[in-house]
């Protein structure tokens, strides 16, 4: 049994290689893979395991209860929800300059951690945003309709630029994302939607600066008519990088922008609280957080 399952994952990365695969830019490996992991390239869809190479283009779609963990050629990890889809777009490695990573995370949830304070120019596009990073550690997900969507920030810096529906120039939004008014004065006429938020780690600036919302949590609507960041305390960040990591669903950005998810009730191996969801006072979620650990 083992050896034929392994003769069929054989013969289905060799086909893979053949049908479209072979003349791929090589821009990483999978180093962890739960359950469903396919990936998709030119029409030709694989099983992706621990150890397989991914692609530049390639599309990877999780199924229920499954996650993947892929690492870049300078050591940027992305830790894929489950029952996400992601394209890996665009990858340039410079070892001697700014690297260019666009990933596009059409679906689902997904955890980026960049390697060490790279890459220094690198974009998610998300269902409904541009997310611009510097130099971070951050999950995005959205409900079970991308309705709405959040980031929540552990170190760093994200830049989140909602885009509108429909056809935008992607490249022309990424540019005016980035050349927004970095002062937090007040935000400018650039990215399509008139307004952005600014995700910062825990402890450094928050609050609104000018028209800008500042926090480590920011949450937006896909159709540019919402958007609002706050604090959350730090357990957040892993009770949601936790179920990411393990293939489990995540509570709505609105309840977690309403709600304590760090009390001590709360179960983050199902995220299944076993009491309702304890709003959190002003302040009280930062003054003694529950680790979740």
């Amino acid at each position: 049994m083992i050896r034929s399952l392994g003769a069929s994952l054989a013969t289905a990365t060799l086909f893979w290689l053949l049908a479209g695969g072979a003349g791929a830019q090589v821009i990483g490996t999978t180093t962890d893979a739960r359950n469903d992991v396919r990936g998709e390239l030119n029409a030709t869809v694989r099983q992706i395991s621990t150890g397989a190479d991914v692609s530049s283009d390639e599309t990877v779609n999780t199924g229920p209860a499954s996650s993947a963990v892929f690492r870049f050629l300078d050591g940027t990890n992305l830790n894929v929800g489950e029952q996400s889809s992601v394209v890996l777009d665009r990858y340039v490695f410079n070892p001697n300059g700014p690297d260019d990573v666009i990933v596009n995370a059409t679906r689902g949830a997904l955890r980026f951690v960049s390697a060490g304070v790279g890459p220094r120019s690198a974009t998610v596009v998300t269902h409904g945003a541009l997310l611009g990073i510097r130099g971070t550690d951050f999950v995005t997900w959205g409900d079970a309709t991308d309705s709405e969507r959040a980031v929540l920030i552990s170190e760093g810096h994200v830049r989140v630029c909602p885009i509108p529906e429909g056809q935008v120039n992607i490249s022309a939004e990424i540019q005016a994302c980035n050349e927004a008014d970095q002062s937090f004065a007040s935000k400018v006429a650039g990215p399509a939607c008139g307004l952005y938020a600014e995700a910062v780690a825990d402890g450094e600036q928050s609050g609104n600066y000018g028209d800008v919302p500042v926090g480590n949590f920011v949450i937006y609507k896909p159709d540019c008519s919402y958007i609002a960041a706050k604090t959350l305390p730090p357990c957040a960040f892993g009770v949601l990088s936790d179920a990411i990591a393990a293939g489990e669903a995540l509570p709505t950005p609105t309840t977690v922008f309403a709600t304590n998810i760090c009390v001590a009730s709360f179960n983050p191996l199902n995220l299944v609280p076993l009491i309702p969801f304890i709003p959190c006072a002003a302040g009280a979620c930062d003054d003694d957080p529950v680790s979740p650990n």
